[in-house]
């Protein structure tokens, strides 16, 4: 994960340039133990049959329900 993607395993090669989102439960809790998850909206700039990378569009943090 960097400041303009992230890379990603896969379970099966996934179609080049398609818009995806992904939602990754952060690994650290808010206090009170709120859990916090990271929405990232982008297209597709690699693909391989167990990997892929996005290029991100936009990212977002909330707090999960």
């Amino acid at each position: 994960m960097s400041s303009a993607g992230i890379a990603f395993t896969t379970e099966s090669l996934l179609e080049g340039h398609t818009e995806i989102s992904l939602l990754v439960t952060w690994p650290i809790r808010l206090e009170g133990g709120a859990p916090v998850e990271l929405r990232a909206v982008g297209k597709l700039a690699r693909t391989d049959p167990m990997k892929a990378a996005m290029q991100m569009d936009s990212m977002a943090f909330s707090i999960k329900n």
